[in-house]
Formats: structure tokens, C-alpha cells, sequence
């Protein structure tokens, strides 16, 4: 088979550029959605709400967009039960 242009585009390093570049693109999607989700969650924990308070335990139990932080997580838990 003679090289072509649709080949071309197949190559494994351009495939493989390109994931890289989507998958940078997702990361920085996800880090804007847990810095959304922390503001948000923040506000309506103040507030009492205790679905978020609950949201925001999980949030540093876990370290998801957070320093993880067993203590502040329990904290939050409790005020939410």
C-alpha cells in the first residue's frame, strides 16, 4: 500500500497528540467544575443547607478539588445530620 493522506492522519503520534490535548482539555474542564462546585457548595453550607454541607464533607474526605481534610469532612457531616 502506497502512503496517503488518510494514513497520514492516523498516524500513531498525531492520534496520540491529540488525545493528549483533549485530555488536558478535560482536566482543565474538571478543575473548573470543582472550583464552581466548592464556591457553590461554600455559599449553601453557610446558609445550612445540609445537602451541601453533606457535598462538601464528601469534597474533603476525598480531596476532590480540595486540600483533603478528614476533620473539616466530619465537621461538615455532622452539622448536616
Amino acid at each position: 500500500m502506497s502512503s496517503t493522506g488518510t494514513q497520514e492522519a492516523t498516524s500513531p503520534q498525531k492520534i496520540s497528540q491529540q488525545q493528549m490535548e483533549e485530555l488536558q482539555q478535560l482536566r482543565q474542564q474538571i478543575e473548573q467544575l470543582q472550583e464552581r462546585t466548592l464556591t457553590i457548595s461554600n455559599n449553601l453550607a453557610e446558609l445550612g443547607d445540609d445537602h451541601a454541607q453533606n457535598n462538601l464533607g464528601e469534597m474533603y474526605a476525598t480531596g476532590s478539588g480540595v486540600d483533603q481534610d478528614f476533620t473539616k469532612a466530619h465537621k461538615l457531616w455532622e452539622q448536616a445530620a
